[in-house]
């Protein structure tokens, strides 16, 4: 590109390059001119500056007051001068060839002339694409594994990982169309991407039915129709109206049973109260037993005979002494039949009441003693009411009362591993020698004392407070018998 001014010539470069071009354009303000790259330029004011760049060789041009209408080899591109748009034209909007070789406007309308003839078009002409796309559902995966698109309406509850592929014919799109696509019982709205992303995902779908719609928009807003497919998950097991009935009836059966449950526990409560009342009323007729064995007839002649030897024999301070022992120890025998426990203490005080008694019926022939560890707190053992005496009865009785010299008996409380444990020892006549002294005696004679004895500790054993073991041993050299008493707090 040169000038020339007052004959002289001066070359045009832009920037550091030269121009190569073929035609010039003057307008009002402006000179027009195209390069070898493909580029509209314009000097206004001494300044060359880039205006238009097309894709393909520009063949011609030419400048309105409005537009710039470029030619090429492949179509015409219109520029708008003042609003920058750019709008091209080609064989699908009339052009007998995309191949222009001149370029001319008059009053409205612009002229286009081509390798096969001429073609007119108003300056005014736009180029709108009125061709809706076609669109086409191409596959489908479940769970990354392709499906037949039928078979979308089958799914399992698991197979909830969807994916959808699709493509469009769209003409003159250029890249610029768009698809449209959304899942009804998902989406609120249409999802909208780019033409080139031909594919969507949904992935960890719930359970239930929805239907997948899918159109694609050209780039001046005319659509296609919507294509449809169903999809449908399964409900999982748990969420099955079979599974709600096996459940109900499951609930049903576990109410009934634990209602069942509960009426036999509560019957088995209201049995195991009425056995513990029978127990404990038994146990008080035990105790009343006890008490009537202890104050046996025997005994308590015995004690009156030994009283009135005192009275007879003149000896009024022992008969006092003894009387006054007697009662006290009939007394105890009352106020401890209302007690089902007393402390060991007491225990040990009522026996040796009972036994001061019996070595003046055998006229001090009786030794014995109560022995404990002087380190053994008797306050802090609680035993059955008058537990013990009945065994030092039968030893005195079934014994020592038969054996001729000297009587001896000991009772020894001691404590191992928390167990009482309570020894009974006598130098008697031994058990085997006693049955058969029984046997003269008459056979309707039954031992009030044993039976009773023997009913107590069952009802004790039965109540769950105490374990009362009881264990007997013969003695040869010298004769007699031990009976130990293991007294086990639960």
């Amino acid at each position: 590109l040169y000038m020339f001014k007052n004959n002289e010539q001066t070359e045009i470069f832009f920037g550091s390059e030269r121009i190569l071009t073929n035609k010039l354009v003057e307008s009002t303000d402006a000179i027009w001119f195209a390069n070898s790259s493909n580029e509209m330029l314009r000097l206004k004011n001494g300044k060359i500056e880039i205006v238009l760049k097309t894709e393909y060789r520009i063949t011609t041009f030419s400048v309105s007051e409005n537009y710039l209408f470029v030619g090429t080899i492949n179509g015409l591109v219109k520029f708008d001068r003042s609003s920058k748009k750019i709008t091209n034209i080609n064989e699908t909007d009339g052009l007998i060839s995309n191949y222009i070789d001149e370029i001319m406007v008059y009053n409205d309308s612009v002229f286009i002339n081509t390798l096969k003839g001429i073609t007119i078009f108003p300056v005014s002409f736009e180029s709108i694409n009125t061709v809706p796309p076609k669109i086409e559902m191409i596959s489908a995966k479940v769970n990354e594994k392709l499906v037949n698109i039928s078979n979308l309406k089958t799914l399992t509850y698991q197979e909830n990982n969807l994916y959808f592929e699709f493509k469009s014919i769209n003409q003159r799109a250029r890249g610029s169309h768009s698809y449209l696509y959304k899942l009804e019982g998902i989406d609120s709205a249409w999802q909208i991407q780019n033409g080139s992303i031909k594919f969507c995902r949904y992935p960890s779908l719930p359970s239930g039915e929805y239907i997948f719609l899918l159109k694609a928009k050209n780039e001046d807003g005319y659509e296609s129709e919507v294509i449809s497919t169903l999809v449908k998950i399964g409900e999982p097991f748990y969420q099955t109206w079979w599974f709600y009935l096996f459940i109900s009836l499951t609930i049903v059966l576990l109410l009934s049973t634990g209602f069942i449950i509960r009426i036999q526990i509560l019957k088995n409560r209201s049995k195991l109260l009425l056995d513990k009342q029978k127990v404990e009323k038994e146990l008080s007729k035990s105790q009343l037993s006890a008490l009537k064995s202890q104050m046996n007839p025997h005994f308590v002649f015995n004690a009156l005979n030994s009283i009135q030897d005192y009275i007879i024999n003149n000896n009024k301070e022992e008969a006092s002494d003894y009387l006054g022992l007697f009662a006290d120890l009939m007394r105890k025998y009352l106020n401890l039949s209302q007690e089902d426990y007393i402390s060991l203490d007491e225990e040990i005080e009522t026996l040796n009441m009972y036994l001061k008694l019996e070595k003046v019926r055998f006229e001090e022939t009786l030794a014995y003693t109560v022995n404990y560890h002087e380190n053994l707190d008797l306050s802090a053992y609680l035993v059955p009411t008058m537990l013990v005496q009945p065994f030092v009865e039968n030893s005195i009785k079934h014994g020592l009362l038969h054996k001729e010299g000297d009587r001896i008996l000991s009772v020894n409380f001691e404590v191992i591993n928390e167990v009482l444990i309570i020894k009974i020892k006598d130098n008697g006549i031994g058990r085997a020698k006693s049955q058969e002294l029984q046997q003269f005696r008459s056979k309707d004679y039954k031992s009030f004392a044993t039976s009773a004895l023997q009913e107590r500790l069952k009802l004790i054993n039965e109540s769950g407070e105490y374990e009362i073991n009881i264990k007997y041993s013969d003695l040869v050299h010298p004769t007699g018998t031990e009976v130990e008493i293991r007294i086990i707090k639960k």
